[in-house]
């Protein structure tokens, strides 16, 4: 489940970035109300992932709403046991989903391999470091793997 917070301030203030620690707390996805979402991984792969996912449950969710369909929501049970499910195998967006997309991105436009496993460093984002700390990302390397390197 991914919690919903309101954002006060900028993330660079130290006590706004506290608190969205504390509402992020173990989850690894946070809506951010008329903001969007803030979504961290231990990967790339695993955040890239992530927020696809959750993009797409937003969007189908929205078009259901839309839909004037009657609603039966999922019971706890359901849900828990999916919340709950072991994570591994090919359940890992890393193992499978990350290099079916780097794939199709080779065919559509392998441009971005001008420095190979690099990515464009990201200047102005924040990422969850060391210690559960917000800091900046700054000259990040992408593996094909969706690892991290600085």
């Amino acid at each position: 489940m991914s919690p919903i917070t309101t954002t006060r301030a900028r993330a660079e203030n130290p006590e706004e970035r506290a608190r969205l620690l504390a509402d992020l707390g173990h989850r690894h996805i946070l809506i951010l109300r008329n903001h969007g979402l803030l979504i961290v991984g231990t990967s790339i792969a695993v955040a890239f992932v992530a927020t696809y996912r959750m993009e797409r449950a937003c969007a189908m969710h929205l078009a259901f709403q839309q839909s004037g369909a009657a609603f039966y929501p999922i019971n706890d049970e359901a849900v828990t046991a999916a919340y709950n499910r072991p994570v591994g195998g090919n359940t890992e967006p890393a193992k499978v989903e990350w290099p079916a997309l780097l794939r199709k991105l080779d065919r559509i436009d392998p441009s971005y391999k001008q420095q190979p496993g690099a990515i464009p460093p990201l200047l102005s984002a924040q990422s969850v470091g060391k210690g559960g700390k917000l800091s900046s990302l700054k000259n990040i390397q992408g593996g094909e793997d969706g690892s991290l390197s600085h």
